[in-house]
């Protein structure tokens, strides 16, 4: 009955051309589950009569898998060519959910129970496949908004994965997320959170092991959604806004000026010129991502170095007051205590000191602590790595410490270090050559100048020195990420062994090539065969016809074939006793316009019709 119902469900939808989406798929599941309703008593005798229990588990796993691969776009019919591949990836992992499963299907279910089980299964797979959708309709809607925003929201075109009409810049933002799905790793998350799904809610249960937070977490997936859709296109809108914003500045005093069409364009251009080190910018930080769970991360030395010294040198400048009070009160320490024994004087004096260094040293401490992790967290952020706690036997060995000694990073970091004091150097000495004229008047002005030219040009040597430090941290980050990436690379030797690994070693390389021309040299014989003429160009091209009265409304073309394998079908024709005829134009014309094992053009007709003539005189004529 259920097929019954299925073919008048596909008769309805050949003659009212709905899509399958939206009445093949949901129209068919209902027939489905209303035809387990209504012969429940009869398919559960039926099932249990002429099926084992392994079928029944087997129906109660795939309906989650197939429901969320068939709402995903990244396994969509038209991307992978038809619904065969999408079945066999769910039939795959299916295989490794079984035997988790197993043991948690109850024995004696009638048809009833499998009926709402199979529904539950469905309705369940098609919630976890909208969750995972929410980054792909994100990113849709993105480029739906930046369309929207440059005035292109008549240039929709048909987007390959879904079969719907999208935004270009969707359809161009679907296709980048679904390289970094697959690349990224995003794609065994997908079935780890699967396999998850049937220990959270098992099949057998109708009513999942949930808690409050999971009503919480499906409300907050609409508001995910948004929330990644303005992140992804706040950049290019506020680019465009701004565009456009200018044009209408413009128009003010040009009013002749038409705005509105001259919009368009720019902010199109604009959009393009952005989008292009945009989608850069999102691949290189998934790839940093990446990296960062491999504790795999790019870190410059010279960054925390240049945030640590610029922190401590500016400390003192922006709290004089406080280190000035407690350097006064060190020096004063000696004078409330002249009057005390010279033991009990000295006691004192040393925990006054011990005081004093604490409060002095603190604010230092505390800055270095702080400079030092900030500037790791800029370049890593938050990641602890357990793997360097483990022990290494290469870090005690002999051979990989005059590895490193004499490795090329030691020989770049005294290039760099040479290059910094070069740098600083230049740097100080152009700041004194500036102020060497009011170093010099400082005499004459007396002790009241003192402090204020000192003030100035250490106010001027931190901003130098900042200026230095930044752009050597930065050239130096930008090196330190090269060679991370560089490092992360495979080698050429690599590349080699693992070439080699794959195709296995040279014996069986040359073994498979063997088995291949055996079965290419096989067929071709069984081509010639069966083939009434080889038309040849004379060793160029070789074409093969078959014609047969009464077999054959017209000579069917067998093989076509080039250089070497022209050559060789000759040579197999001779052995064969096949006729052989050189008929250089028409070899051309046979190569270039038909196709093999279909009959040859109309326009050859006559041609072939003077081979085939050819062909009979052969044959009646007595060998000599």
């Amino acid at each position: 009955m259920a097929a019954l119902v299925g073919t008048l469900v596909s008769l309805v939808q050949a003659l009212t051309q709905v899509q399958e989406q939206t009445l093949g798929f949901v129209a068919k599941l209902v027939a489905v589950v209303v035809t387990l309703f209504v012969t429940a008593d009869w398919m559960g005798s039926e099932l249990y009569r002429y099926t084992d229990l392994v079928l029944e588990r087997v129906l109660l796993i795939l309906p989650r898998l197939f429901s969320c691969f068939i709402v995903l776009p990244i396994l969509g019919k038209q991307v992978l060519g038809g619904a065969l591949v999408r079945n066999g990836v769910a039939c795959s992992v299916a295989l490794f959910i079984y035997p988790s499963v197993a043991g948690t299907v109850p024995p004696g279910l009638d048809g009833l129970q499998l009926g709402l089980l199979i529904g539950k299964e469905v309705l369940l797979g098609l919630l976890l496949g909208s969750i995972a959708c929410i980054p792909f309709w994100a990113l849709e809607a993105c480029g739906f908004l930046i369309d929207n925003q440059r005035g292109a929201t008549l240039a929709s075109t048909l987007n390959p994965l879904l079969g719907s009409q999208a935004s270009p810049t969707g359809a161009l933002l679907l296709q980048t997320l679904v390289t970094l799905f697959f690349t990224g790793g995003a794609f065994l998350g997908l079935l780890g959170a699967l396999l998850g799904s049937y220990a959270s809610w098992p099949v057998a249960s109708y009513y999942p092991q949930i808690s409050d937070q999971w009503s919480v977490f499906f409300l907050a997936q609409f508001d995910y959604l948004m929330t990644l859709c303005l992140l992804f296109a706040a950049p290019l809108l506020i680019a465009m806004f701004l565009a456009e914003f200018g044009l209408a500045l413009i128009s003010r005093f040009a009013p002749t000026l038409n705005v509105f069409i001259l919009s368009m364009p720019i902010k199109s251009l604009v959009c393009s010129a952005l989008l292009v080190p945009y989608l850069y910018l999102l691949m290189a930080q998934a790839q940093d991502q990446v990296f960062s769970a491999l504790h795999a991360v790019v870190k410059s030395k010279e960054l925390v170095s240049s945030v640590l010294i610029l922190s401590l040198a500016t400390l003192p400048l922006g709290f004089p007051d406080y280190f000035l009070g407690h350097l006064r009160a060190l020096m004063l320490l000696p004078e409330p205590l002249l009057h005390l024994p010279f033991r009990q004087a000295l006691e004192l004096m040393l925990q006054q000191l011990l005081h004093e260094l604490l409060w002095l040293t603190l604010p230092f401490l505390l800055t270095t602590l702080i400079a030092a992790s900030a500037g790791n967290l800029l370049q890593t952020g938050l990641l602890f790595n357990t793997q360097s706690l483990s022990p290494d036997l290469k870090k005690v060995s002999p051979v990989e410490g005059m590895k490193r000694i004499f490795s090329l990073r030691n020989l770049l970091d005294f290039l760099k270090s040479l290059l910094k004091v070069l740098l600083l150097g230049a740097l100080v000495l152009g700041l004194l050559s500036d102020n060497l004229p009011a170093l010099l008047r400082v005499p004459l002005c007396g002790i009241g100048c003192i402090l204020p030219v000192l003030g100035n040009l250490l106010g001027q040597l931190i901003g130098v020195c900042a200026v230095g430090f930044m752009a050597i941290s930065a050239a130096d980050y930008g090196l330190e990420r090269r060679q991370h990436h560089q490092q992360l690379r495979m080698s050429k030797d690599e590349v080699k062994r693992e070439r080699k690994e794959q195709e296995g070693a040279p014996e069986l390389k040359r073994e498979r090539r063997k088995r291949h021309r055996e079965l290419q040299h096989g067929t071709l014989r069984a081509d010639v065969r069966r083939s009434s003429v080889i038309v040849t160009n004379p060793t160029h091209i070789a074409v093969g016809l078959r014609y047969e009265a009464g077999e054959t409304p017209l000579p069917l073309v067998t093989l076509k074939y080039t250089d070497e394998q022209a050559l060789r079908v000759r040579r197999i024709a001779e052995e064969e006793g096949v006729p052989v005829l050189e008929r250089i134009p028409l070899a051309r014309a046979l190569f270039a316009d038909s196709l093999e094992e279909q009959y040859i053009p109309g326009e050859l007709i006559q041609p072939v019709a003077e081979v085939i003539r050819w062909l009979q005189a052969q044959e009646k004529t007595p060998p000599v």
